[in-house]
């Protein structure tokens, strides 16, 4: 979950590139992190209190195979995975891109 969270990254640096003030741009990223967390840590305390200690690691495997319906919300989760993966890599191949590809003057 945190890595679909966090996927914003990605498109961080795309954005902030083709700003005039890329100094604008620190206040709302550190508000959508801040908001992202705050959601997250939200939901997981929620759900503890709900649940109980009785609970796995990985949510996903405490659902009940039987059900479709919890076997699409795992379908589309793994959807969810693929789709935000190029996303989450983004940054690593912007890097690469300078490194490799040097900016001509």
């Amino acid at each position: 979950m945190m890595l679909t969270i966090f996927s914003v990254v990605g498109i961080f640096f795309d954005v902030r590139s083709v700003m005039e003030n890329p100094e604008d741009m620190k206040w709302a990223f550190k508000l959508n992190q801040q908001i992202a967390v705050f959601f997250t840590a939200l939901v997981g305390m929620l759900a503890y209190l709900a649940i109980g200690s009785n609970i796995n690691s990985n949510v996903l495997l405490d659902l009940p195979f039987e059900n479709k319906i919890y076997v699409f919300v795992l379908f589309l989760f793994c959807v969810n995975l693929v789709f935000t993966f190029p996303l989450n890599l983004m940054p690593c191949l912007i890097i690469l891109e300078e490194v490799i590809i040097p900016k001509e003057n």
